[in-house]
């Protein structure tokens, strides 16, 4: 099956000190069942979650992905590194908090007109860059 041996050449990608690099792999949103598209939710599904459980380093920046919705977030808790850069990324769930271990997270080059406060909760993040976005409203939280 093609969906299966997508997903074994992406669980090969992880290297052993948990980078997995899809930048620029054309991943993007749309029906999660036509397969002429590599979708988000179909790479970080829940049912494969577990098999990220070892990633602390992921790059998915120069793509097509529109939303960063809660099950893309809540399954992906060990993620210290988010690169988002250069997507058309107009929102950000607020299930980001569930990143608990996320210390560094880049949005720039996207299309977000706000960031949900749950950012500012993220006790341990580091470094937060969001430049060329349309950003309307900056939270009061933002510190």
């Amino acid at each position: 099956d093609k969906d299966k041996k997508f997903m074994r050449m992406i669980y090969e990608m992880i290297t052993q000190d948990g980078v997995l690099n899809l930048q620029a792999k054309n991943i993007q949103q749309g029906d999660p069942y036509d397969t002429s598209i590599i979708h988000l939710n179909r790479i970080f599904s829940s049912k494969a979650s577990n098999r990220f459980d070892s990633i602390v380093r992921l790059n998915l920046s120069s793509n097509n992905i529109v939303i960063i919705d809660g099950e893309f977030c809540k399954n992906l808790p060990n993620v210290q590194q988010l690169d988002l850069r250069a997507n058309r990324i107009e929102e950000v769930s607020h299930h980001i908090k569930a990143m608990l271990a996320l210390r560094v997270l880049k949005l720039d080059k996207n299309d977000l007109v706000r960031l949900p406060d749950e950012v500012y909760e993220i006790k341990i993040l580091q470094e937060l860059t969001f430049q060329q976005n349309r950003i309307a409203y900056l939270s009061p939280k933002i510190g």
